[in-house]
């Protein structure tokens, strides 16, 4: 395990950190740098703090928990097969600029504000009750599945959406997808949107 009450810096490369921990202190990744956490469980908690350039990887032992007190504001965020982000704390909101889900898991109670461009290859959104906020574009692409877990939890597009490519949603436990007021979606795609809900507030183009 790796814990951290200080601060990390990544000026350059790949920093992997694949053994879990729990931390208090700061993550810092610069341009030219990437923050890799996963194998097992990182608690980031209250104090703790995670900025620039992120990729989550395989993590069968738990997630990259962000807990009440902490602070996650990402230049972009990377969720490859097998990585795993939770925002655990309902009154909590993590922030990354840009994300690419392509495979793997985003939970828990709190919400994950994307300022920029999320690309959605593959993976699980949901669980928990919490919400992904698409507010800078949303790109569902590629032939993935993408599904949507929990009935109280959302993926939510407040800006331009395009879904393309052959992969559909698999939404097994009653995910919600929200276009709202704001938001726009062209599908572009013949694929499926199975079970779960599409609540549509905004302009849909098929």
């Amino acid at each position: 395990a790796f814990n951290n009450t200080g601060t990390v810096n990544v000026t350059q490369g790949v920093l992997s950190f694949t053994g879990g921990g729990v931390h208090t202190g700061s993550f810092v990744a610069g341009v030219n740098g990437l923050l890799e956490f996963g194998g097992s469980t990182h608690q980031l908690n209250a104090g703790a703090s995670v900025t620039g350039n992120v990729r989550l990887i395989n993590a069968p032992f738990g997630p990259l928990n962000v807990n009440a007190g902490a602070t996650y504001n990402a230049a972009n965020t990377e969720i490859v097969s097998g990585g795993a982000l939770a925002v655990t704390d309902a009154g909590l909101t993590a922030n990354t600029g840009t994300l690419t889900l392509s495979g793997g898991t985003i939970s828990g109670a709190g919400n994950l504000a994307v300022s920029g461009l999320m690309t959605f290859n593959a993976g699980t959104v949901g669980s928990g009750g919490g919400s992904v906020q698409a507010n800078g574009g949303l790109s569902i692409v590629g032939p993935g599945t993408k599904s949507l877990s929990g009935s109280t939890s959302s993926l939510v597009n407040n800006g331009a959406a395009t879904w393309s490519g052959t992969g559909g949603f698999n939404n097994p436990f009653g995910g919600r997808f929200i276009n709202s007021a704001s938001g726009t979606l062209d599908i572009q795609t013949d694929a499926d949107f199975s079970s779960g809900t599409f609540d549509n507030a905004g302009v849909l183009t098929k």
